[in-house]
This record gives structure tokens, sequence and C-alpha cells, in this order.
């Protein structure tokens, strides 16, 4: 945002204050956070955290053109089959989806750690009846 005639612009914390010097007017407005690069840090975070021994069977996804990013392992240990997808976010309708969690500390405090509000984050794994008491968004 670039200001305008005699505006000072503030950053604090995602938000940005502008106080128009003529007016004396304070004006909050939101700056928009860019949900995309958040997500695949904390994707890319718990790829680096895996076991170096299974390094080579992690997989990242990040398809920014439908929004969806996944953390999968893939892969064969021995004669087992490995499959997994701990980690499935995808954005919709302007809010971030948590479909899959298998993470220790939770993608959703992850998340508004980062300063993403709790309106726009949903627990897409849990049942739409349950969401209402998570003290995150319904959908």
């Amino acid at each position: 945002m670039l200001p305008q005639n005699g505006a000072i612009v503030v950053e604090l914390r995602n938000q940005v204050f502008c106080q128009n010097l003529v007016s004396g007017l304070l004006i909050k407005m939101m700056e928009r956070i860019d949900y995309r690069e958040l997500i695949e840090k904390i994707i890319q975070q718990h790829a680096a955290e895996q076991n170096p021994q299974y390094a080579k069977n992690v997989q990242v996804v990040f398809d920014r053109t439908r929004d969806n990013y996944l953390l999968l392992y893939v892969g064969w240990n021995g004669e087992e089959r490995i499959h997994g997808c701990p980690i499935h976010i995808n954005i919709n309708d302007g809010k971030i989806w948590i479909q899959q969690d298998f993470t220790e500390e939770g993608l959703a405090n992850q998340l508004v750690e980062l300063g993403i509000p709790k309106t726009d984050i949903v627990l897409g794994f849990r049942t739409p009846y349950v969401r209402q008491f998570t003290g995150f968004a319904v959908a």
C-alpha cells in the first residue's frame, strides 16, 4: 500500500495503520497475509523434521492453482508399502481448511501463532456439528 496525500503508514503485526495528516483520521486496514506462503513454510518445516533415514520417502505437494498443500510419505520399508498423508490443507473461499493433521502441536495452533485469525481456519477433519465448539471457523 502506498501512502497518498501526506499519509503515514505504520505496520504492526500484520495490520496496517494509516493516518492522514490532513484530517487526523485514523483508518485501520488489515494487510492480507499470504496464506499460501505460510502453509508452504509450515509443511516444509514438518518435512525437514522427519527422520533422515526416511527422508527419501517424504514428499511435499504444493498445488497453488487448486490451493491444495500436502505432506506425503511414499515408498517402501523393506517389504512394507508406505503411503500416508499426515498433513493436508487447502484454501477454499479465503479460508484455510485443515483436512488432515497428524502433527504433535497442531497445525491450527501454528497458524494462529503466525497471525492467522481463528475465523479463517476451518478444522475440516471435524464434523460440521463439532466445529462450532472448537473456537475456529465452522465453514
